[in-house]
């Protein structure tokens, strides 16, 4: 279920392959709907998912800023993005 203010991006407990392909799907699909802030949550774990998330992430021409959730967010296991 998406919150109203901010849209979120499920890929805990996916394989890496999956989670990448997810995360592009739906990220392409959220900037084209014009929507302005998302929450990936990627779970905290050996940290895989978080950095292939951020690593992807530093690519996108789209991507305004990302930035690690607060902790009341869900700290290291979500990450925050604005797009441009």
């Amino acid at each position: 279920m998406r919150n109203r203010n901010v849209n979120t991006i499920h890929i805990r407990k996916l394989r890496w392959d999956e989670a990448r392909l997810k995360l592009m799907r739906e990220l392409d699909t959220l900037y084209l709907q014009g929507i302005r802030k998302v929450k990936i949550i990627h779970g905290k774990g050996a940290g895989k998912l978080r950095k292939m998330v951020r690593e992807y992430l530093a690519k996108q021409p789209f991507i305004e800023k990302f930035e690690e959730a607060s902790f009341f967010e869900g700290d290291s296991g979500v990450t925050i993005v604005k797009f441009k």
